[in-house]
């Protein structure tokens, strides 16, 4: 399943930078797997914590969960572009502590809570 996201991100990432006109300054490049690899973490948190977290965001401020959302989102933006480099990323000295954070989440929903759902890891095709 992963390896299928990261698919997919590759290509739209791909299709995104044709888009760019030349002598432009280069964007980050968000396409929906970045928003859904964001929202994974999130979710693989969630449970990891057994809910016990009771929604943390219904009492911060609105302008701090945009906030926190973003954090996310420039997190996913710094993956790799490939499935099995992403544990290559947690010994980077240029990956923000955010992208690590989301790595370990992703890593760990792959090895852990996968197995118990499926028998088999999310990562890897079986």
């Amino acid at each position: 399943f992963l390896q299928l996201l990261f698919q997919y991100r590759r290509l739209f990432r791909v299709i995104a930078a044709k888009e760019i006109r030349p002598r432009c300054r280069i964007p980050a490049v968000v396409c929906w797997v970045d928003v859904v690899l964001a929202k994974l973490g999130d979710l693989i948190n969630l449970i990891a914590t057994e809910f016990s977290k009771s929604r943390p965001q219904s009492s911060l401020p609105k302008v701090l969960v945009v906030q926190q959302q973003e954090d996310s989102l420039r997190a996913a933006i710094q993956l790799p572009d490939n499935w099995d480099s992403l544990p290559s990323l947690l010994a980077s000295d240029r990956a923000s502590p955010a992208a690590k954070r989301l790595t370990i989440r992703l890593l760990f929903g792959s090895h852990v809570f996968s197995p118990c759902v499926s028998g088999t890891t999310i990562g890897h095709e079986s």
